[in-house]
């Protein structure tokens, strides 16, 4: 660059390219929903700077959303972050409870099952909206590439599994993108 004056200067950066697609899963849910009965699931999701409003099982056209390429979030390690969830809980249905299981595929192998890849485990009785905090671990993240982030919220049935098939339109799975840079 030169300026007006005649000065010039030159500054040199190195640009690294990542493939930003996040591994496959080793489970997708498969399960039909019943287009005539319940319209439970997740209709709203907000982690970090990822916000979205999504319908339920019906209205998103089965119980598994993966929008790990289109919704995705910069995380660092050691560092806590805020989770907030929405559900649509039919009026039939209001008084089972909601089960909700949260989880990043920290090694990215695609399965959910190692050390400290289970975020976030737990119930409320009848409520819509559901909030936690989890802090990312200080060692043991691939960085410089998507992660999957998988949310599962079931009402009625207890979840303890990433691999959990949705029943009776009450539940919803949902993947999103996690990045961790160096």
């Amino acid at each position: 660059a030169t300026n007006e004056n005649g000065a010039s200067s030159t500054l040199t950066k190195n640009v690294y390219v990542h493939d930003l697609t996040p591994t496959n899963p080793t489970c997708i849910p498969t399960s039909s929903y019943n287009a005539n009965g319940y319209d439970g699931g997740i209709t709203f999701f907000e982690f970090n700077t990822i916000r979205k409003t999504s319908g339920g099982v019906i209205s998103d056209n089965g119980y598994y959303q993966d929008y790990s390429c289109s919704d995705q979030t910069i995380l660092e390690t050691r560092t806590t972050y805020d989770v907030n969830i929405i559900q649509y809980r039919p009026a039939n249905a209001l008084s089972f409870s909601t089960n909700i299981e949260f989880y990043i595929d920290y090694n990215n192998d695609g399965d959910f099952l190692d050390a400290n890849e289970t975020v976030f485990s737990g119930s409320t009785s009848t409520a819509s909206s559901l909030s936690f905090s989890f802090t990312t671990p200080n060692s043991g993240v691939v960085e410089n590439a998507i992660l999957r982030a998988r949310l599962i919220v079931q009402q009625l049935d207890a979840i303890n599994d990433p691999c959990f098939e949705p029943q009776y339109n009450l539940g919803q799975v949902e993947d999103y993108g996690v990045y961790f840079g160096n």
